[in-house]
C-alpha cells in the first residue's frame, strides 16, 4: 500500500474537469485508489465520488493507491493534483 497526503493545487478544487482527468488518470492502472478528505472516502476511478468530497484548491487530501502498480499510480496522480504536471 502506497500512501500521501497531498494539498491540491488544481484550480477551483476536484470540480467536474480536474475530477474527470483523475478517473481517466486512475483508470490506467490496475490498483486500488481511494480518497478521504475530511470524513468522506472516495473511490478514485468513480467521478461523483471524487466530486462529492467537496475539496477545493488548497485543501489537503490523503490519496491511498493498494496494488501491483501502486507506486506509479501515486506518483502520477500526485503529480497532476499538486501542479507538478499539466493536463
Amino acid at each position: 500500500m502506497a500512501q500521501r497526503t497531498i494539498r491540491l493545487q488544481v484550480e477551483g478544487g476536484l470540480h467536474a474537469r480536474p475530477a474527470s482527468h483523475v478517473v481517466k488518470l486512475g483508470k490506467k492502472f490496475k490498483s486500488r485508489i481511494t480518497f478521504r478528505y475530511e470524513d468522506k472516502e472516495a473511490n478514485g476511478k468513480s467521478l461523483l465520488g471524487i466530486i462529492a468530497l467537496g475539496a477545493d484548491e488548497g485543501q489537503t487530501v490523503t490519496l491511498t493507491v493498494e496494488g501491483e502498480d501502486e507506486n506509479a499510480a501515486l506518483e502520477e496522480i500526485a503529480s497532476y493534483l499538486t501542479g507538478v504536471v499539466g493536463e
